[in-house]
């Protein structure tokens, strides 16, 4: 088993589930986020955000984010709490090198929706991307939750789309 999975399989269940602030002094550094998260001065800068271009058809009811095989974000969302456009997940620094994004993302058949026939509907929406960053570059990650169109009323399968973005961060 991939270090975190237990994390991951935890949340995925429904568990709250938080990594330690500060991983023990006899832990190995493969096994904890020190070794991809930094609050080095001289790491580059990252920003992961969650958006949804999602019509009234489907709500986002959890969102699980993990960086390496580590939990990085984890939540579960209601009618009266539903989570808001734009949602950072992560802000802050990364070591450059190689990364795995894994995103999971649990939607619901929205009960106001006209074409949802079952109100108790889900669609888990998984994705898994590599990308890497470079000595000085500032990563962007954008995951947008969207329906792609079916071509009859516009409104079809929802889907995930990641965006990359990097540029030299400021200095």
């Amino acid at each position: 088993m991939r270090p975190g999975a237990l994390l991951l399989a935890a949340a995925l269940a429904g568990c709250a589930v938080r990594p330690p602030a500060r991983p023990p002094d006899d832990m190995p550094a493969a096994l904890s986020l020190e070794g991809r998260l930094s609050d080095h001065i001289t790491d580059p800068p990252a920003l992961i955000r969650q958006r949804s271009q999602l019509g009234d058809r489907y709500r986002v009811v959890r969102a699980i984010y993990g960086l390496d095989g580590q939990l990085l974000f984890a939540r579960r969302f209601d009618e009266l709490r539903p989570p808001p456009d734009g949602l950072d997940v992560f802000e802050g620094r990364i070591r450059p090198g190689s990364h795995e994004l894994l995103v999971i993302l649990e939607l619901e058949g929205n009960r106001a929706g006209r074409l949802v026939q079952q109100a108790d509907y889900h669609v888990t929406l998984r994705s898994t991307r590599r990308f890497a960053v470079g000595e000085g570059e500032f990563t962007d990650v954008t995951v947008v939750a969207r329906e792609r169109g079916d071509g009859g009323d516009g409104a079809g399968r929802p889907e995930l789309e990641v965006r990359f973005g990097f540029k030299p961060a400021a200095r």
